[in-house]
Order: structure tokens, then C-alpha cells, then sequence
């Protein structure tokens, strides 16, 4: 098979944009909320040597935690975002979170001085597609078309910009995001209407804009091209509605049908956890579409009929490796994941072993056993598997009540956090001289311990959206 090139819009964020929460989801109601506003606020710290040239890029994402988790007023908020602003290289996209947490007034008056400041369409990246987001659903989508409108012709952040913003209200329904695009075609911003409604389960209403549009598709074949090209657009969050299609174009059906039984398994398999993204990469690596027809399909199934619980990253990672080594063999995973780097920055091969080692590990180091586990049978066969049952051994109360000391803090971390001891384990990290991998292992977690609460980080497929 060829490799999908049409990916949603980005495919290595961080974050997407949080659902309406159910009063189980509410960050107030979080029983970990405490200990994601501590690892948020340690994030936002910089450490006290840093770098020449740092940037702590891991304090947008945490003070955006650490403003929704710990209940921060609009003041407090403000006041903090403005801090981080202020610092020397500040993380890249505060502004963009500034924005999106501003009440209106404060908002217009910020975007207007930062599109006031430039004659670069540049300063759209910085704006961001939380603040455009904002700015739509608070009604003011003139502002930002006229921004839009003055760099058009000149700048290629522009079309960027309105795929970001489009895919930033991949959370709104369609009815929804069709207002939006009525709004924004009426304004005078086609592409925009374009981008929204592209992403809509059922696509009658892009392609009548298509047809319509003064620099839409002049030939029969050009407008086939453009709906195939929408027919086989990755990642939406509802799957296209395959009744809906036109009834003249019987070869896209076709083509739609292939690429959603193909497909559809890593969809919702990435919608149940962000673990299991990594698919996709690894079905574009290989080509071998039983990456999608049995183990993607093998693990929504298992996650959907509860054996297997999607808010257990380590369990799910566990199972996607065992389902893989099916499918691909040992080797052929292990070679694949080789050049491939995880989402927290570590090799991908490093990230599954640790994944399968603390899923394999949880009774003995939480004391439910004292007989550790047989090594896992797909671990890497140099993975310091003795090393993990010591430190596993240690944490467990010896004959004095007292637990022993484990010399590796970022080992120690690992035990600890699997333990439960999330705060314990922040503590672990604190003083390692390798800033980036202290800050790597608590923004992990902290990503893990959302997941289980409020997933307002979301996904990694979709750019990172501030929703508030």
C-alpha cells in the first residue's frame, strides 16, 4: 500500500481541543488534580542553571493545567500567563495561551498590538489557532479576517493558519461548525468555509461551496480530484457518512469505502488513546495494512468491551506490542521503532520497553505480591530488567518498615509514579542534573495523569488547542 499523505493537518502536537466535560471529567472533580497543578508548576519553572540558549517548551501546556486543574481566577491566571511572557525565551506558544485566556476586551486589544507590531503574516503562528478559535466562538471573526485579508498575497501562513483554526473546532458539531462557515464565507473567506466544512461527516455542503466558488474547480474532472482528495482525509473526528456521498461519482465511493475499512481502526483507535497513534506511523513505515486490520481493530475491541482499560497507558502500550510482534515479528518492530522518537522526546523503542516493564511490574512494586514477575517476552533483549526488579524490591516496606533508597532517580521515578506515589516521585526528579529528562518524565506523566482525568490535553494527532 502507499503511504497516506493526508494526515490531519498536524500529526505531532501535543494537545487537543477538551470535549464538554461530563461532571466525571470536570478538572474540579479530579482526583489527581493536585498533583497535575504540582508537576504544571514545576514544568513552568525553569531550571536554576539553564542553558544559554533554553526555551522551556513544556510551559504552555502546563500552565494550561495548571490554570484549568487548579481553578485559577481570571486574575491569577492572567497574571501568571503575563509572567511566562516576560521571561527571556519564553516558551513558544504563551501568547498564543494569553489570548485564548483573555476575556474579549483584553483579547482584541492584545491581538490588535501584536498585528499592529508586524507587517509579517509570520505573527499568525504566534497568534495561534486557540486564540482564533476564541475569537470566532466570542463573535469576533472580523478582526481576524481582516488580519487574514492583509497578508493573503503575501504570506503562506495565512492557508496554514485557516487549516489549524478549521481543525481547532474539530470539537464543535456540524451543525455548528456550518454556522461558522456560512459566517466566514459571507466575510468573504471562502478557504476558511472550505477547511471547516471539509471536516464534516457528511460533505454535501463543501462541495456545493466548491462549486460555487468563484475560484473553486472550472472542470469536471478537477472538481473529482478536490472530493477525492476530501474522501481520504485522515483523522476526523466523526467517520465520513458513507450515504451521503454523490450518487454520479461511484469511483470515490468506492475509494471512500476501501480507505475507511483500511483506515477507520487507527482512527478510532486514536481517538481512545493517544498511545495507540503511533499506528499510523508504523502502518506508513511497513506498508503492512495488519497493522490496521488486526491490530488496530483487535485493540478498539478490546478497549471498547473493557478487558482492556484505555486509561492505562502502560497496559495499552503493553498490549499494542504483543499485538504488533503478531503481526510483524519481533525484529521487524524493534528495527522499525529504532529511528522513531516518542512523543516525550525519548526513542520509541525505549518508551514501549519501559511501557511493557511497569505494566509487567505493577503487583510486585505496588506490594500486591512479593514474587516478582517472569521478564516479558518482548522486551529488548538488553533492557536492564534486574535493575527495575531492585528497584521494584526497594520500594517495598523491608522488616524495619522503612523502604530502601534506589541510587537512579529517574528509575526511581518510574517505581514511584507506578506505585501511586505521584508526589514522591516529582521529588525524585527534582535535583537530577539532566533538566531534560527531569522535565521529559514529568510532563509524561502529567500528560498521563490528564488522560485519566479531564483529557484536556487531548491527543497528539491534532494541533494543541487552549479551550476554556
Amino acid at each position: 500500500m502507499r503511504p497516506i499523505i493526508r494526515l490531519a493537518i498536524c500529526v505531532c502536537a501535543l494537545v487537543a481541543a477538551p470535549l464538554p466535560a461530563r461532571a466525571a471529567d470536570d478538572p474540579a472533580v479530579c482526583r489527581q488534580a493536585a498533583v497535575i497543578v504540582e508537576l504544571a508548576n514545576f514544568l513552568i519553572s525553569e531550571p536554576p542553571e539553564p542553558p544559554r540558549f533554553w526555551r522551556n517548551r513544556y510551559a504552555d501546556d502546563a500552565a494550561y493545567l495548571a490554570i484549568r486543574y487548579g481553578k485559577l481566577s481570571r486574575e491569577a491566571g492572567s497574571a501568571l500567563l503575563k509572567r511566562l511572557g516576560e521571561v527571556r525565551r519564553k516558551s513558544p506558544r504563551i501568547d498564543e495561551l494569553r489570548l485564548a485566556f483573555a476575556d474579549r476586551a483584553d483579547r482584541v486589544a492584545m491581538f490588535d498590538a501584536l498585528v499592529g507590531a508586524t507587517d509579517n503574516g509570520g505573527v499568525l503562528v504566534t497568534i495561534g489557532p486557540s486564540a482564533m478559535r476564541a475569537m470566532l466562538l466570542d463573535g469576533d471573526g472580523a478582526r481576524l479576517y481582516a488580519a487574514f485579508d492583509r497578508w493573503r498575497a503575501t504570506s503562506p501562513a495565512v492557508a496554514l493558519s485557516e487549516g489549524l483554526l478549521a481543525e481547532a473546532l474539530f470539537d464543535l458539531d456540524d451543525g455548528q461548525k456550518s454556522r461558522l462557515a456560512a459566517a466566514a464565507e459571507a466575510a468573504g473567506e471562502g478557504g476558511l468555509a472550505r477547511q471547516i466544512l471539509i471536516r464534516e461527516a457528511d460533505l454535501g455542503e463543501w462541495l456545493a461551496l466548491l462549486k460555487r466558488a468563484p475560484d473553486g474547480p472550472k472542470t469536471a474532472e478537477a472538481l473529482e480530484k478536490e472530493y477525492r482528495a476530501a474522501v481520504l482525509l485522515y483523522g476526523r473526528r466523526t467517520p465520513l457518512d458513507l450515504d451521503k456521498l454523490p450518487a454520479d461519482m461511484p469511483a470515490l465511493l468506492a475509494s471512500a469505502r476501501r480507505f475507511q475499512a483500511q483506515f477507520g481502526p487507527l482512527e478510532a483507535a486514536a481517538a481512545l488513546s493517544p498511545r495507540l497513534e503511533i499506528l499510523i506511523t508504523l502502518l506508513n513505515q511497513t506498508g503492512e495494512d495488519r497493522i490496521a486490520s488486526v491490530a488496530a481493530t483487535n485493540l478498539v475491541r478490546a478497549i471498547k468491551t473493557g478487558t482492556l482499560d484505555a486509561a492505562d497507558g502502560d497496559a495499552v502500550v503493553a498490549q499494542m506490542v504483543a499485538e504488533l510482534v503478531v503481526v510483524l515479528g519481533q525484529k521487524r518492530l524493534r528495527d522499525t521503532l529504532y529511528p522513531l522518537v516518542a512523543p516525550d522526546g525519548r526513542p520509541a523503542i525505549e518508551s514501549f520497553d519501559r511501557a511493557v516493564v511497569r505494566h509487567a511490574l505493577g503487583a510486585f512494586a505496588r506490594g500486591e505480591t512479593g514474587t516478582p514477575p517472569p521478564q516479558p517476552a518482548t522486551l529488548s533483549p538488553d533492557f536492564p530488567w534486574q535493575d527495575w526488579i531492585e528497584a521494584a524490591r526497594a520500594r517495598q516496606p523491608a522488616a524495619s518498615g522503612k523502604q530502601g533508597n534506589i541510587e537512579d532517580r529517574s528509575l526511581a521515578f518510574e517505581i514511584d509514579s507506578l506505585r501511586g506515589d505521584f508526589g514522591k516521585a516529582l521529588e525524585d526528579i527534582q535535583p537530577l542534573k539532566d533538566w531534560k529528562l527531569a522535565y521529559a518524565l514529568a510532563d509524561s506523566l502529567m500528560h498521563d495523569l490528564d488522560w485519566r482525568c479531564s483529557k484536556l490535553l487531548g491527543t497528539y494527532v491534532r494541533p494543541t488547542v487552549f479551550a476554556f
